[in-house]
């Protein structure tokens, strides 16, 4: 008799284990390289990252993160900030830099006094 559910060896479509998980999860290698082509991939857009930066502090965090945003090599293409009862989020817009470039980044701002949290978004823009 034919299950009801799944195929005759009574499996699910479901992934039932860590060695079926360990089958599909891509390597770090193919990630890295799409990263590195993106660009290439899509032709005519560009690759900006959006870093915003929740602190107590409303300048020190700004021109300490501006300073490491100069030392990884990517450029400041625009900056906000805006208070929010008590808080400050700064918001940074920018380009010139890999997205493994950004995430290291952001860890190194988060990791800065006066800082409660920090997260980057990758944006694709269509020139």
């Amino acid at each position: 008799m034919r299950p009801i559910f799944g195929n005759e060896t009574g499996r699910t479509g479901a992934l039932s284990s860590i060695v079926d998980l360990e089958r599909i999860v891509v390597p770090k290698t193919a990630c890295n390289t799409f990263e590195d082509e993106i660009e290439q991939t899509f032709p005519g857009s560009v690759l900006s990252h959006v870093l915003t930066i929740t602190s107590r502090d409303q300048l020190s965090v700004a021109l300490q993160a501006l300073v490491a945003v100069r030392a990884s090599g990517g450029c400041l293409e625009a900056l906000s900030l805006t208070r929010c009862s008590g808080t400050f989020e700064h918001r940074l817009k920018l380009v010139g830099l890999r997205p493994n470039q950004v995430r290291l980044l952001t860890e190194r701002i988060a990791a800065m006094p006066c800082v409660d949290r920090a997260h980057v978004e990758h944006q694709l823009l269509r020139m």
